[in-house]
């Protein structure tokens, strides 16, 4: 039975160990984490494009002035100036008396 357990322990505690130490890995950067690529090696997404400028095709595209007239619109036909408060019409009632 001590073999069988020795057996055991070597395998699961003391192998993974002695393989880990023995590979030799080259990271990118000297400390563990991520880190960006050189400025010449950046993707455009990266470096410079609008961050609306993704790869949606063309017949998926709005119009370019499309969110201006929309919001136009909205400014015109549904927003008010000074919105009426609900309850401001009843509490006017209320003191009419």
């Amino acid at each position: 039975m001590s073999l069988n357990v020795s057996l055991i322990h070597l395998n699961y505690f003391l192998l993974p160990q002695i393989y880990l130490s023995q590979i030799k890995t080259k990271m990118s950067a000297p400390n563990p984490g991520r880190q960006s690529p050189d400025p010449e090696r950046q993707s455009g997404a990266q470096q410079r494009d609008p961050v609306s400028a993704g790869k949606t095709l063309p017949e998926f595209r709005g119009e370019p002035r499309h969110s201006q007239v929309e919001s136009e619109e909205t400014k015109n036909t549904k927003l008010e100036s000074n919105p009426v408060h609900r309850l401001e019409e009843i509490e006017a009632k209320k003191y009419q008396k």
